[in-house]
């Protein structure tokens, strides 16, 4: 059975590794960046199979997470979108809430 691939975005080394453990352990295959731009160059590699972002939204560069996710997108409409953040700041948590229309979860692993 294929795992199914699922890129990671977060530039702080320590929540990157735990995420990475934690969707690794629910049965995906994980491709992690450490920011924004290394991911947008994974996400559009022509042999991409991924069917789900994991990004963190505030990520130092000229790309952020919500670039990525817009991107992303962009890319492949159907892409399952999971925000993350250690900042609780009201806007960025309303813009979340305003994408809210997209799907809330990643498929289920096999």
């Amino acid at each position: 059975m294929e795992l199914q691939d699922i890129l990671l975005a977060d530039d702080e080394h320590l929540i990157r590794m735990l995420v990475e453990e934690a969707l690794t352990e629910a049965g995906y295959a994980v491709c992690a960046a450490s920011g924004g731009s290394e991911a947008l160059e994974m996400l559009a590699a022509p042999d991409q199979r991924f069917v789900g972002l994991v990004t963190d939204i505030r990520m130092p560069g000229s790309v952020n997470g919500w670039d990525l996710a817009h991107r992303a997108r962009e890319l492949r409409g159907d892409m399952t979108i999971v925000y993350i953040s250690a900042d609780s700041q009201a806007d960025w948590c309303m813009a979340c809430r305003k994408a809210s229309s997209y799907k809330s979860h990643l498929p289920p692993a096999r």
